[in-house]
């Protein structure tokens, strides 16, 4: 019987051993060979992981303070080179960033690994693996490793939406995508698979995503519920309250008509992350006087105040105070100490970044907070859509002037019942039988969120061809993708 010996990357004498088959019978023998050492023709980077890690002590689920680096050897033909010895170096050691192992033996695989231990100072670094055969160096560099605590930090929690006007008032199912983008306190994306968790007062909203390359998205829709559960009928409109600068009613309103506004609806985004502050002698860390963060637990702010109100005890009426204390009463929080309470800051800095002695001293902590953002989005209707005109004095007027002596200005308001804006994209225009527009004859509604009446500037000019151009209609015009449109003349 004979078989045929392969050389698979090993040195030295090997065994051989023969056995028959059924009884159990072996031989063994030693291979008169002795199998010399592979020629090594290239060293190659093949992975970090994970290629960003926590600062030193910052160290969590989902967040490691070590990274495993791996380089490949082979030979001519491409086979894996067993048994070599490589050495490692850093690109940098600053804040105490180390290696755990400079030298590692090939395994089996052809497979040196490197691990990285890191520091207390964020920074970038790449690993050197080098090794020497018969006098020939090989050298190869990984890729960019980052060191960063990999936990978002308030002042880099960032929400966009693609509409800050969406609609929804009259119809299920209108959509509108809210973003959230994080990053740490050196301002680096954090890992992915970060969670963002999201919560709506009106409409529904997909509850969580998770961050790729330091962002995700969710939808928002239209539904149930449009207004508060609770004194809905202290809700403000155009009709039950006085508009500030015209003194009239009836009619949009340039002017926040005052609490509790209808169809406006607040989005509250978390995450769990560490507060931010001013690094002032840039040593990565927190220090006694540096000014920093001091966050509350984080609330869906209904009434825009920046205040909780969910445990008021207030008395709603239809009065201003009364209104006010009805706005905020459904406000819910982030019990994130799960205490049952809402709770103030604690009037010291909180995040992975307060030192464990000045933890230990009670000058900082090392808890983790909630951080957050919110956004505001108008629900408009688009049934009752109201149109009214003011001069350039501001007073609301039915009439437009003779133009034949100068030049006339005016307002266009378009609101809904609640003086909100038409939905984003909504189509305005005006035109006239009689004198000329010098303004814009109309335009897109753009995206916006605030408290007042839409306002389209006017301004009319005397015509030369037409001798009456105090006689005549002006049109004006609203309308959405929805197909539905609204006239004044």
């Amino acid at each position: 019987a004979s078989a045929t010996y392969t050389v698979g990357g090993c040195t030295g004498n090997d065994t051989v051993t023969a056995s028959l088959s059924g009884t159990g019978n072996t031989q063994t023998a030693t291979v008169a060979l002795v199998i010399s050492a592979a020629d090594v023709n290239s060293i190659n980077f093949t992975s970090a992981e994970p290629a960003t890690l926590a600062l030193k002590g910052t160290g969590g689920e989902g967040r490691s303070e070590t990274s495993v680096v791996q380089f490949s050897v082979q030979d001519t033909t491409g086979a894996p080179v067993q048994g070599v010895e490589v050495a490692f170096s850093l690109s940098t050691t600053i804040g105490g960033l180390s290696l755990t192992n400079d030298t590692a033996i090939t395994n089996d695989e052809g497979v040196a690994r490197a691990i990285v231990q890191a520091g207390n100072v964020s920074t970038s670094v790449r690993v050197t693996a080098t090794l020497t055969v018969d006098g020939l160096e090989f050298d190869t560099v990984s890729d960019k490793l980052v060191v960063t605590t990999g936990l978002p930090d308030q002042n880099s929690f960032s929400i966009s939406v693609v509409s800050r006007n969406p609609g929804g008032a009259d119809f299920d199912g209108t959509t509108n995508q809210i973003s959230i983008r994080m990053a740490d306190k050196f301002n680096n994306p954090v890992p992915d698979g970060t969670t963002a968790l999201f919560t709506t007062e009106l409409g529904s909203i997909v509850s969580t995503c998770e961050t790729v390359d330091g962002g995700c998205s969710v939808t928002w829709e239209s539904q149930n519920p449009r207004l508060p559960l609770f004194n809905q009928d202290l809700v403000s409109t155009i009709f039950n309250r006085t508009c500030p600068s015209t003194g009239g009613t009836d009619a949009p309103c340039p002017d926040d008509i005052g609490e509790t506004n209808g169809l406006r609806s607040a989005r509250l985004v978390t995450a769990i992350g560490e507060e931010s502050f001013d690094d002032e002698n840039g040593n990565g860390v927190w220090d006694i006087g540096e000014a920093h963060d001091d966050l509350p637990e984080a609330f869906l702010d209904h009434n825009e105040n920046d205040e909780y109100d969910g445990d008021s005890n207030c008395t709603p009426s239809d009065t201003e105070s009364g209104r006010e204390c009805a706005s905020g009463l459904e406000e819910t929080f982030v019990d994130f100490n799960e205490n049952g309470e809402y709770d103030d800051g604690n009037g010291i800095y909180n995040g992975t970044l307060c030192p464990q002695a000045l933890a230990d001293q009670g000058e900082c902590s090392r808890d983790l907070v909630t951080v957050r953002a919110d956004r505001h989005l108008v629900m408009s209707s688009f049934f009752e859509m109201y149109i009214s005109l003011t001069d350039d004095s501001g007073n609301a007027t039915d009439t437009i002037a003779d133009v034949n002596a100068s030049n006339e200005s005016y307002t266009i308001w378009f609101s809904d019942r609640y003086n909100n804006v038409p939905d984003s994209g909504a189509s305005s225009s005006v035109s006239t039988s009689s004198c000329l527009i010098a303004s814009l004859t109309g335009h897109d509604v753009v995206s916006t969120n605030r408290k007042n009446a839409y306002g389209l500037p006017l301004i009319l000019e005397a015509d030369p061809d037409n001798e009456d151009n105090n006689v005549g209609l002006i049109t004006i015009e609203i309308s959405t993708g929805q197909g539905v449109s609204f006239q004044r003349l």
